[in-house]
């Protein structure tokens, strides 16, 4: 276990404590890939990430198949009109039981004038915002390989363009303008912005958003620079257990620094992330009680549904260079 140590922190006097802290509020988040509809929590997924399973089967109903023909009313009685069904399936999740740990020795704290455990539980719902948001861009990235052409386009050595954000809109087909988001790194949104083209100044009503053919741009700096995700609605599908007092419990170590003693807090999250119409298919590290980041973003480990229209999938990609070519 790593506390904070002397040396990491500065010297606090009081009237410091209080400037560091107006401060530290001005630290800048983006968070938009969680508050805009792609991300959705829903008391459907808390249950499911309650029951604390390893695996999870999350069932669905697909369409009724508009390929079957209407019938025709027929002035016989006797002949009888054929029943059809509904089909389903399930998609198989996995249940994140994910934990960490802070902590200070106390001489820190004395010595440079600052309650440093204070500090550090006021930060712990700010570090799982950011680790759910590093959780989704790691599986979009993971889709991207799965995906195959028909959900991707390939813009070769060309950056994010208006006509490349269009053409991996119209993978959705007649259902395109169900896609309402654009996820990117902020090198290809400059990009876009230095094109001026489809580019919108953000809305008066959120100034951190803007628009491109009618879909929110997302930014997001874990997106690989190479990568553009295209998405619709509640594609990942969001559900945490409510923990109680195991989600944050303090401890001590009296022994640590001599005898001077040091306190840490535990912190945990036991949630599913979704994406619909994918299954995590891929193996857990041995050991462990749920995939590590490192088996999640694994491509190979993740399958499409079979059996589903991909106008059901909310998912698309394309995949645009890192860097702008200059042509002399």
């Amino acid at each position: 276990m790593a506390y904070t140590l002397f040396s990491d922190i500065p010297n606090f006097s009081a009237a410091a404590v209080n400037a560091a802290a107006a401060f530290i509020g001005r630290e800048f988040y983006n968070d938009d890939i969680l508050t805009s509809p792609v991300v959705v929590r829903s008391a459907r997924f808390d249950a499911l990430a309650q029951a604390g399973s390893a695996d999870i089967s999350v069932p669905f109903l697909n369409p009724l198949d508009a390929a079957i023909e209407e019938n025709t009313a027929n002035l016989d009685p006797s002949v009888l009109a054929e029943i059809h069904g509904i089909t389903g399936g399930s998609q198989k999740a996995k249940l994140n039981y994910k934990d960490q740990v802070f902590g200070s020795d106390r001489i820190t704290s004395t010595l440079r004038g600052i309650d440093v455990m204070p500090q550090i539980a006021s930060r712990v719902e700010r570090y799982w915002i950011e680790r759910r948001k590093k959780h989704v861009t790691t599986i979009l990235s993971a889709l991207a390989v799965t995906a195959g052409s028909a959900y991707t386009v390939d813009g070769g050595t060309e950056v994010a363009s208006y006509d490349l954000m269009i053409d991996g809109k119209a993978l959705f087909g007649d259902a395109s303008e169900k896609a309402v988001a654009v996820v990117m790194h902020s090198t290809q949104k400059t990009f876009l912005e230095k094109a001026q083209l489809g580019y919108l100044p953000p809305a008066a009503t959120n100034t951190l958003f803007g628009t491109i053919h009618g879909m929110t741009i997302i930014v997001s700096d874990n997106m690989p620079v190479g990568l553009v995700a295209i998405l619709g609605a509640e594609c990942f599908s969001y559900g945490e257990a409510d923990l109680g007092d195991k989600a944050l419990r303090y401890g001590a170590d009296e022994r640590a620094g001599d005898g001077w003693g040091a306190d840490y807090l535990v912190t945990r999250k036991q949630f599913i992330l979704h994406p619909q119409g994918f299954e995590f298919d891929g193996a857990v590290t041995t050991g462990l009680a749920s995939p590590s980041l490192d088996d999640m973003k694994n491509g190979n480990d993740w399958k499409l549904l079979t059996g589903i229209n991909p106008k059901q999938v909310p998912f698309r990609f394309v995949k645009v260079a890192s860097t702008k070519t200059v042509t002399p």
